[in-house]
């Protein structure tokens, strides 16, 4: 009953944590985050984790949303997005506070 990839193809939170500590590990992080089974270290290792977290996930979603409403993508239950011009300036924004956080 246990996979990586429900669909076969998409890896699921479990199968992302694998490939993120991966490049963690490459980029000489932590043993306290190689060591978890969960990303949740992630969030508890920096003061502002959770909200860098929760920016982050709105500017990808904004981004794939627009692209996949662009190119006409077909995928049932998918959200509309703006074009890509009407979210350029609030995906900067989301961006700079990203990095006024990590920074």
């Amino acid at each position: 009953d246990y996979t990586l990839a429900g669909d076969g193809v998409h890896p699921g939170p479990t199968g992302h944590w694998i490939m993120c500590r991966e490049f963690l590990r490459l980029w000489g992080a932590a043993p306290a985050l190689l060591d978890s089974d969960s990303p949740d270290a992630l969030l508890t290792l920096h003061p502002k984790g959770r909200e860098i977290a929760e920016l982050v996930t709105r500017r990808q979603n904004l981004l794939r949303d627009s692209w996949l409403t662009k190119v006409g993508h077909k995928r049932p239950g998918m959200a509309q997005g703006r074009p890509p011009e009407a979210i350029a300036a609030e995906v900067d924004s989301l961006l700079d506070r990203i990095r006024s956080h990590v920074g």
